[in-house]
Order: C-alpha cells, then structure tokens, then sequence
C-alpha cells in the first residue's frame, strides 16, 4: 500500500532556521519530526512511501536513503514504539520534487503516477499524530467501512478552527464516521459548517486527481481542500473523528508542544 508525505512549504515560519533544516526535520526530542510521521504510515501497512519536497530539502531524501536505516527508527521511535523500527527498514522511500510551491493540491497532484490508480493515504509533513492506533490506519478502517475517500477530522474552537478546512455533515452513520456536504477552507466564525475541521490526514481514491485538474488557484496556490469540495458535491465523500493528539508542527509554539509532550511521554517509558 502506498502513502504520500506532502514535505514542498518553505516553513516560513520557522525562519531563519528553515533556511537551513526543513521544518520537518525539527527534532522531537532526539528524532526528527518527519520520522514519526512515516512511522505512523509504516505501521499502519503503507511501507511505499513518496515524499514531496522542494529543491531545497535533499537532507531529507539523504536522512531516509537505506544507508540511514539504523539511525531512522533510533531515539524515541524505538523507545515509545514497539515494532516502529521493523516497520521503518521494511518501508521504502521515494522522492519526488515540487519545483514550486503551488499549494498541497499540486503537490498531491505530482504523485499520481506513484499511486498507479489505487487508493492511497495522505499526510502532511507537518501535523504530527500521537495515538494508540495509527491515525492512518483508522482511516484505512473508515475507508472499509465506506469505500471512498475519507478526511480525518477531529473538533476544534475558534481560532484554531478559522484556520483549517471545515467540513459540513451530509450524514452521520455512527462510530465517528460522516459523509461530507462541503468542505470550506478557513471560514469566517459567522459561517462555520461544523465544529470539525480536518487535520491533515487522509485516505483517498484516485479520483481526487481528476477534482484537483479542476480546482482554481487561490492566492498563488491549489488547495487540496477545493479538490475534496469538489469531488463532495459529485460522490460520496466522508470523514472520520479519528483518536489521537494532533500537533501543528507548522509554527514553534506547536513544535515546542510536541517536545514538551514526547518528552513527558518518554520519561514515564525509560
């Protein structure tokens, strides 16, 4: 199965040290960031991975290049994990570079032929997921239950909310999963669909390519948000309320929230 890691930001909001180290190599603890992320793919059976980064983040293929296996599933992964590390070696890493950074819709769009046409899991590079079971893997769970796409999506407040895609519920089937009405990117707190924003996790089909040929760019970029909306209105599309702790590792403060909480987490393991 096969899973597509979205790496091409600049990390704006990391500067000046971004200039220097993706934002998704800031280390979580001793690990770096992106390592549990494909941790959590890997262990949810998506041991094809591609990621999507910009010219400018080689460190990233050379840290994940096979030589590096024994340093991947080191530190914390190994320690708060029990088979991460198996899974991590088994896994294999392909490249794939966004020349411009045109938004997630663009960059999803240069992995389609990696995908071949089959369903494949999607995360961003810089949400960070700390659960029992893999966020990836719930979803895997919700698209068996429903066959097509699915958003992972968990309750959110202002202002966090005004800041994501929210989705609008068409239909509850029960044990967190919905279908999808509409996703809107960023609302303002006077139109919000929902409480339940999407936090970069999902499973989708194949068809989400044809959506985002179609999507108009908006403020420089192609979101992926549109694509979804689109595909909402002309088939089912769903959503599950997925377990687990979400940190925006997109700004310092949630980066430093992160660090705060795996290194609480590791103490209580050593």
């Amino acid at each position: 199965m096969k899973a597509v890691i979205l790496c091409g930001g600049l990390g704006t909001r990391f500067m000046p040290f971004s200039k220097a180290v993706p934002k998704e190599m800031y280390p979580i603890v001793d690990t770096p960031a992106l390592t549990l992320i494909a941790a959590e793919a890997a262990l949810s059976g998506y041991t094809d991975i591609a990621v999507v980064i910009n010219p400018h983040k080689k460190i990233i293929s050379d840290f994940f290049s096979p030589s590096n296996a024994g340093i991947m599933g080191s530190g914390i992964v190994q320690k708060l994990k029990s088979g991460t590390v198996d899974a991590l070696s088994h896994a294999r890493f392909s490249f794939i570079i966004q020349e411009q950074s045109l938004g997630t819709a663009h960059a999803a769009m240069l992995a389609r032929a990696f995908t071949a046409g089959d369903p494949f899991a999607l995360l961003n590079g810089d949400d960070l997921m700390y659960s029992d079971i893999p966020v990836v893997a719930q979803l895997d769970r919700a698209h068996a239950r429903c066959c097509g796409s699915v958003v992972g999506v968990q309750k959110r407040q202002i202002p966090e909310i005004l800041n994501c895609g929210v989705i609008d519920i068409r239909e509850d089937f029960g044990g967190g999963l919905f279908r999808i009405s509409r996703i809107a990117e960023k609302p303002d707190a006077e139109s919000l669909p929902s409480d339940k924003c999407s936090l970069g996790r999902y499973l989708l089909t194949n068809d989400i390519f044809d959506a985002i040929e179609r999507i108009p760019r908006v403020g420089g970029e192609y979101r992926l948000t549109d694509a979804i909306d689109i595909l909402a209105a002309e088939k089912a599309v769903y959503a599950y309320e997925f377990s687990g702790r979400r940190f925006d590792l997109g700004n310092p403060a949630g980066a430093l929230e992160a660090n705060n909480f795996y290194m609480a987490i590791n103490g209580r393991k050593e």
